[in-house]
């Protein structure tokens, strides 16, 4: 009780600043929460429509890019193969030369 006694102002400027400190948090979220929901307001349905109907597309989009790159993979693997074999049959044809 003393120190209470001795302290009171102390104290008392404490608790002040506490609750400014809380007051101003609690004014900043409230602000912050204001701007979501205004945001939020803003948004059209019609846009969020609009959007899924793009993401559609550009999945479909997407899907045909990917066949196309493994048609272009198994194009460029057939290639590879034949090279090969060119490969192989010039080796041979060099061989044939450097014995002559």
């Amino acid at each position: 009780m003393r120190y209470l006694k001795a302290n009171w102002p102390h104290l008392l400027i404490s608790l002040l600043a506490g609750a400014f400190s809380f007051g101003f948090a609690w004014a900043t979220l409230g602000n912050r929460v204001a701007n979501l929901e205004r945001q939020l307001q803003q948004i059209d349905k019609a846009d969020v429509a609009q959007m899924r109907w793009k993401l559609e597309q550009n999945s479909t989009d997407i899907a045909a890019i990917r066949a196309d790159a493994r048609q272009t993979e198994a194009a460029v693997a057939q290639i590879n193969t034949r090279l090969s074999g060119i490969d192989a049959k010039l080796d041979a044809i060099a061989e044939t030369l450097k014995r002559r």
